[in-house]
C-alpha cells in the first residue's frame, strides 16, 4: 500500500495541466439562470454531461492538482456543477460526496518532503483557509448543486481532503457535508469538531505526521473514500 508519491504528483500534473478554470468572485451574491447556478467573475459552470474529475488508467478518480492552495483574493478556483447535477454516495449510513462533482483536490505546495513545515506545522491549516467571505456564496452554489433545500446550518461546508492532509480549496474538493455523528465516532481519540469525518481528518494528519503514512496514498483515499480510509491509516 506505500505508493511513490513523486511519480503519482508526477502523472498527475501531466494530466491535469492546464485542466483549472479560473477564479469566482463569492464575496458577491450568486444567482440562477435557468437551472444552473452562476457566481459572477470567471468561475465557469460545467454541465452534467462534463466532469471536475480525471480517471486514472484503473477507473478510480484522481484528485485535481490546484494552483497554489485552490483560491486568492478574488475567489476559490474551479468549477460549479449545474443545480441537481451532483448526488450524495452512501458506504452503509454514511454519505460520500459525487466523485464527479467532488473528486478531491490537493495542493502542490505540500509535499513528502516539507511536511514538517507544512501540514505538520502548528496552525497551518488555518494559515491556508479561505475566509467566509469568498466561502459562503460557494457553499449556497453547490447545495444547489446536490439538490438540497434544508437549512445550511445542516452541512458543514467541508474539504473533501482535509487542509491538514494537503487538500486544496479548489471547489472541486468542496462538498455540503451532512453533519454526521461526532469526531470520537470514527476516531476515539478526537473530541474537535462537527461530525465523525472531522475526527478522521485529525486521525489522517496523526497518520502523516506521526506514523509516516504516505501522504499521496493518504490523499487518494480520502478522495476516493474517507470511511474506508478511516479503516486503513493508523490512528
Amino acid at each position: 500500500m506505500r505508493a511513490n508519491t513523486s511519480l503519482f504528483r508526477s502523472v498527475l500534473l501531466a494530466v491535469l495541466a492546464g485542466s483549472l478554470a479560473g477564479c469566482s468572485s463569492s464575496a458577491l451574491a450568486d444567482k440562477t439562470t435557468g437551472n444552473q447556478t452562476n457566481i459572477p467573475t470567471t468561475t465557469t459552470v460545467i454541465s452534467t454531461s462534463s466532469s471536475n474529475a480525471v480517471a486514472s488508467g484503473n477507473g478510480s478518480v484522481l484528485p485535481v492538482v490546484a494552483s497554489g492552495n485552490g483560491w486568492s483574493a478574488s475567489g476559490l478556483e474551479g468549477q460549479i456543477p449545474p443545480a441537481g447535477g451532483c448526488h450524495y454516495r452512501y458506504f452503509g449510513k454514511w454519505v460520500l460526496p459525487d466523485p464527479k462533482c467532488t473528486p478531491g483536490s490537493i495542493t502542490p505546495l505540500v509535499t513528502s518532503s516539507n511536511l514538517s513545515s507544512t501540514i505538520c506545522r502548528r496552525g497551518y491549516s488555518a494559515s491556508v483557509r479561505p475566509p467566509v467571505a469568498l466561502t459562503e456564496t460557494a457553499k449556497y452554489a453547490l447545495m444547489r448543486a446536490y439538490g438540497l433545500t434544508g437549512s445550511p446550518s445542516q452541512y458543514e461546508f467541508d474539504h473533501l481532503i482535509p487542509l491538514e492532509l494537503g487538500g486544496s480549496s479548489n471547489l472541486a474538493n468542496l462538498w455540503p457535508e451532512p453533519n454526521q455523528g461526532t469526531p470520537s465516532e470514527l476516531n476515539p481519540y478526537s473530541h474537535y469538531g462537527l461530525n465523525a469525518k472531522d475526527g478522521v481528518e485529525s486521525q489522517s494528519n496523526y497518520a502523516m505526521c506521526d506514523k509516516g503514512y504516505p501522504l499521496a496514498l493518504a490523499q487518494q483515499e480520502m478522495a476516493q473514500n474517507w470511511v474506508l480510509a478511516n479503516q486503513k491509516m493508523p490512528n
